[in-house]
């Protein structure tokens, strides 16, 4: 792969969109790979995970996001 995109969200409660939408697709056409992630503070695993992420302990969503994208770079060699 060229690289892999990294999308992630961790806010209100609600949960990143998961459908293959035209931005996505193109990336997957253009030869990347597409990455999503729930980080701490959004609902893809309960009331719990999303406390874990907000108010004074939002700084664990930034920790999620640039874990998620060092692992990536490991494998991928390039994060965009």
């Amino acid at each position: 792969t060229r690289g892999v995109a990294l999308y992630a969200y961790g806010a209100y409660g609600a949960r990143l969109p998961r459908a293959l939408d035209g931005e996505r697709a193109a990336l997957l056409k253009w030869g990347h790979a597409v990455a999503l992630t729930g980080i701490r503070g959004g609902g893809e695993l309960g009331p719990a995970w999303h406390a874990a992420g907000r108010a004074s302990r939002k700084a664990a969503s930034a920790a999620d996001v640039e874990s998620c994208a060092e692992l990536l770079k490991e494998r991928f060699g390039a994060v965009v």
